[in-house]
């Protein structure tokens, strides 16, 4: 009998490269809705386009940076260094073809305006250099200088400079206070001592009074007041009442509905 032939060898599994598009889903928000508020202002124009690419792109190459750096561990730096620096490259110059497009479609107002988001992402290089980005201090500069974006957008897109400030203050500081507060959620759930939900919630309560004081008297524009109310009010729901443990992932989707709240709000009062 002749001696039996061996079978096929088992396919290898497939394994698949690892993703080089940033992990801090929230921060997707943070960028996006700031950045559709802006153009929303006034109209699509070649500079905004054009600054909505290059700080999309930007965002984009954070995550390429942080695995090149070492932040996502040894093995993913090894493994996946070459591939993190060419699309790191790409990105970068990508995104500094594009601002230079809006810079110059966009006229000074713009170019000076681009000094904002420009001056907190510097503020925040030390941070994440120091892999402190997931602190309390680093994730409400991270959700502010997201925000600025819109300042220099907003300009691109024929806003007025009040109606693009406004909208930039109101994404950050309407995203500051419930980064604030959610973090305290996540201790809470987690049981963990420090949650301090009460103390936690006093900034929405003071940011939100404050705009309404400002646009009663008179020394405001009632669109501040009327963009920060649904992520105030947000803040102050989840410290009153936490979400249990099982329920956590519909945070994010009061994030998500109260920041299409404050986008209709700001389009609907400052075009």
């Amino acid at each position: 009998m002749s001696p039996a032939m061996p079978g096929p060898a088992p396919p290898r599994p497939t394994v698949r490269p690892r993703s080089l598009l940033p992990k801090e889903h929230g921060a997707y928000g943070q960028l996006g809705l700031p950045l559709v508020t802006a153009v929303a202002l006034g109209r699509p124009t070649l500079s905004a386009l054009a600054l909505v690419v290059a700080f999309a792109a930007t965002f984009v190459a954070h995550e390429s940076l942080l695995v090149l750096v070492g932040h996502r561990g040894g093995r993913a730096q090894r493994e996946d260094g070459p591939r993190a620096r060419r699309l790191l490259v790409a990105l970068l110059a990508l995104g500094a073809a594009s601002a230079l497009i809006g810079g110059v479609a966009g006229g000074r107002s713009v170019v000076l305006a681009l000094a904002l988001p420009a001056a907190l992402a510097l503020a925040l290089a030390p941070i994440i250099a120091r892999r402190r980005e997931r602190s309390a201090s680093g994730e409400v500069l991270a959700a502010v200088a997201l925000s600025s974006t819109a300042l220099p957008v907003g300009l691109a897109s024929g806003a007025s400079l009040v109606a693009a400030l406004t909208a930039a203050v109101v994404w950050a500081l309407g995203f500051a206070v419930v980064t604030v507060v959610i973090r305290g959620v996540l201790a809470f759930s987690r049981r963990e001592p420090d949650a301090r939900l009460a103390a936690r919630s006093i900034p929405a309560g003071v940011v939100l009074a404050g705009a309404v004081a400002l646009a009663v008297s008179g020394h405001g524009p009632v669109a501040l007041a009327a963009g920060l109310a649904p992520l105030c009010v947000l803040a102050l729901a989840l410290a009153a009442a936490p979400p249990p443990a099982r329920r956590i992932k519909a945070v994010g989707w009061g994030v998500i509905a109260a920041g299409v709240a404050t986008l209709a709000v700001l389009a609907a009062t400052l075009r």
